[in-house]
Formats: structure tokens, C-alpha cells, sequence
């Protein structure tokens, strides 16, 4: 048991009866109640939910805070210069992982969004102008075969 980690499925029953299609509110809450399931949520709501590895925070951040060609190693000195880039405040760094809220991490995937519509502009800029140009020039042969 110590060797692997193993995950353990927790099924909600949603009614007491065998029937299709009947869902009991109270039922369900109540197995969620006497699992824990409640007060693991609330717990990881209120601590730090959001726990990625340093090598996973770089690859999915790093954009924020280095140049897309940059060579940066994963650990607490550049992660924390992705979270002070933009500002968030009240995480943790530990010896493999960050922690951080459950909404710091919708901070930075919103962040990360903002640099790809920013790429996806660039491109659609410059595929256009290649067009211009490219049309441009078949109107000029058109031009002088005629």
C-alpha cells in the first residue's frame, strides 16, 4: 500500500429507489455530509487548492514573465517572478510546488489567455498583409500579360 498511490471512488447514490431518472437533494447532501466530501471542499477552498509543480507552473506560465525563446529553470525563484509580474499576493512556495488559492490560478489562465488573443491577432494581421501583398503582385503580372 505504501508503494503506490492509490485513489479511492466514492459512488453518490442519487435516490433510495431503483428507479430511472429520480434524484433526492437531500439524500445526496446527506452522503456527502457523512463522506467528508463537503468539508474537503471547504477546506481546499480556503487553503491553497491549486497546487502545480514548479515544471508544470513554468510550462503553463511562463509566457507571463520571460521571453517565449527564454531558457528558464523550474524552480521557487521563477515561479515567483511569474507571480509578482502580475501581482498575486498570499502564495506559497515549497520545495516542489506552488501553492496557491483556487482563484489565483483562474488569474493566471486568464492572463495567459490575454498573450494568446494577442498572438492570434498577430497572425491574422500578417497572414492578411501576405495575402495584400501576394494579390497585389498577381494583379501586376495580370496587368503585363495583357
Amino acid at each position: 500500500m505504501t508503494a503506490c498511490s492509490p485513489h479511492f471512488v466514492r459512488c453518490i447514490k442519487p435516490s433510495m429507489t431503483k428507479n430511472s431518472n429520480t434524484f433526492e437533494p437531500e439524500h445526496v447532501m446527506a452522503q456527502l455530509k457523512y463522506t467528508g466530501m463537503l468539508e474537503t471542499t471547504r477546506i481546499r477552498r480556503e487553503g491553497y487548492s491549486f497546487r502545480p509543480h514548479y515544471e508544470e507552473f513554468l510550462l503553463r506560465y511562463k509566457i507571463i514573465a520571460f521571453a517565449h525563446d527564454a531558457r528558464v529553470e523550474a524552480g521557487p525563484v521563477s515561479c515567483k517572478r511569474i507571480l509578482e509580474t502580475i501581482g498575486v499576493e498570499d502564495y506559497m512556495l515549497g520545495r516542489t510546488k506552488v501553492f496557491l488559492k483556487y482563484y489565483q490560478g483562474e488569474v493566471l489562465d486568464k492572463r495567459v489567455d490575454e498573450f494568446h488573443a494577442g498572438a492570434i491577432k498577430l497572425q491574422q494581421v500578417g497572414k492578411s498583409y501576405l495575402a495584400r501583398a501576394r494579390l497585389q503582385r498577381m494583379q501586376v503580372k495580370l496587368k503585363e500579360q495583357n
